[in-house]
């Protein structure tokens, strides 16, 4: 906090959160709530965003959504196409159809 204060720049923490027991758990793609971001308090109390982010692999899918925000808009969440060799690739356009296009 104080690094961030003395040379004005904003400070990325990630963690990771804790897995879910059995194969089931794995698949289902959930985002975290707020009250299971508990690595320090002192990390929700300074963030001005809380970003929670879940992937499949395999499926080649994830979630991405705002627990906390200053300015608003928490819940808001969007389904997104994840390779693990690439990254995060783009946000579904909301068809079923949209992931077709990568041959999974």
């Amino acid at each position: 906090r104080r690094l961030a204060g003395q040379t004005k720049t904003t400070v990325f923490a990630l963690t990771q959160a804790e897995e879910g027991e059995g194969k089931d758990a794995d698949s289902e793609l959930k985002l975290p709530q707020r009250k299971d971001v508990k690595k320090t308090k002192a990390l929700l109390e300074d963030a001005a965003l809380l970003i929670a982010v879940d992937t499949n692999a395999e499926e080649g899918r994830g979630l991405i959504g705002l627990n906390k925000g200053r300015d608003g808009g928490e819940g808001k969440s969007a389904e997104i196409v994840y390779l693990p060799q690439f990254g995060v690739i783009k946000q579904l356009g909301g068809s079923e159809g949209s992931a077709d296009q990568f041959d999974f």
